[in-house]
């Protein structure tokens, strides 16, 4: 059984990962989990999100939570067009500022109806978030010394506590 489990099992090195991409292909068009969480905000339409044992169809801005227990892909329907999507990926002892009315990671936890894990946002959340992430983006790539451990942490913070409002 073990082995099985290994077959679709994700290794990621860091403690954080955010990037903005685009391709023309999906870039995991498998199954796969991986122990860190992810928020991935779709920035192109026209894609079928299969996590667990369904799927959705989802569009522009559409956010996608995923939590380490979730078997998952995305697939473009249309082969060629572009794929443009924000990904995060942290490890969830990361998040250490939660508070007993506010937890940060309860948007991955709290599965009360089978597409919870699917956000479709407005265009000005999805604005605020795509900020936030450009955020993240330079932080990662330009801040090195005195901060360096705890910035990525607040902004990350500050991604997870909209997301839960707009949850």
């Amino acid at each position: 059984m073990q082995k099985k489990y290994e077959q679709y099992k994700e290794i990621l090195k860091d403690t954080y990962s955010v990037k903005h991409k685009i391709s023309t292909e999906t870039e995991n068009p498998f199954y796969h989990m991986h122990e860190e969480f992810e928020v991935c905000l779709l920035l192109s339409d026209h894609l079928t999100c299969f996590i667990d044992n369904n799927s959705f169809q989802v569009g522009k801005n559409t956010l996608l939570l995923v939590n380490k227990m979730n078997l998952h892909f995305v697939h473009q329907n249309h082969p060629g067009s572009l794929f443009e999507r924000y990904t995060l990926y942290f490890k969830p002892e990361m998040i250490d500022v939660s508070t007993e009315n506010t937890e940060l990671l309860k948007c991955f936890y709290y599965r009360p109806y089978i597409d919870a894990c699917i956000l479709p946002l407005t265009e000005e959340n999805a604005e605020k978030l795509i900020s936030l992430l450009n955020k993240a983006i330079t932080t990662s790539e330009n801040l090195k010394g005195y901060g360096e451990d705890l910035y990525p942490k607040l902004i990350i913070s500050e991604v997870l506590l909209n997301i839960n409002l707009w949850y």
